[in-house]
């Protein structure tokens, strides 16, 4: 009868620890990008291709590091004034490091349609380094990120086209 209890015991202890070992905070941590769009003008469409989501780490060890997220989609961003489209959710395992840009990769499908009337949309170097959004934020645990394209700031019509400048905002949340 005595083993019983002990047997128990060491078996409860064990489970104990073993589940204090997984909720330990390790080398990894999560990370969700999300879309969204501001704009007071009542453009039919501003369609946007974004080809990949670049997060922008340095760590102390190394150089800068580009980490490449593809996504190859066009987003109507007149569809997001109210909403937000889930990019990317992934883990990483930069502990250590710092967040401190991200990056949207772009297309060349990209255009304005205002009362009914279509614009090509032109994105200087959002093929190459992309719109662009600041950031400041230790690794790793989970974060949220909000990448907002402000179309009232970014946006100018320039004869029979809209140029974009490739900035956007950036909100972080980190969970806790």
């Amino acid at each position: 009868m005595i083993r019983s209890p002990l047997l128990l015991c060491s078996l409860l202890i064990t489970v104990i620890l073993s589940c204090r070992k997984k909720n330990q905070p390790n080398n990894t941590g999560r990370f969700s990008l999300y879309l969204t769009a501001t704009s007071s003008i009542p453009y039919d469409r501003v369609d946007l291709e974004i080809t990949n989501a670049v997060l922008v780490v340095t760590c102390k060890d190394t150089d800068t590091e580009l980490i490449n997220y593809p996504l190859g989609k066009t987003y109507n961003l007149m569809n997001l004034l109210q909403n937000q489209e889930l990019l990317v959710q992934a883990t990483h395992n930069k502990k250590g490091c710092n967040l401190e840009q991200v990056r949207l990769i772009t297309g060349y499908s990209n255009a304005v349609i205002k009362s009914s009337v279509y614009y090509p949309l032109e994105i200087p170097s959002g093929d190459k380094t992309g719109i662009k959004a600041p950031a400041s934020v230790t690794l790793p645990q989970e974060i949220i990120l909000l990448f907002t394209i402000n179309l009232d700031k970014v946006l100018t019509k320039t004869g029979n086209k809209y140029i974009m400048q490739p900035q956007g905002e950036l909100q972080i949340t980190i969970v806790k």
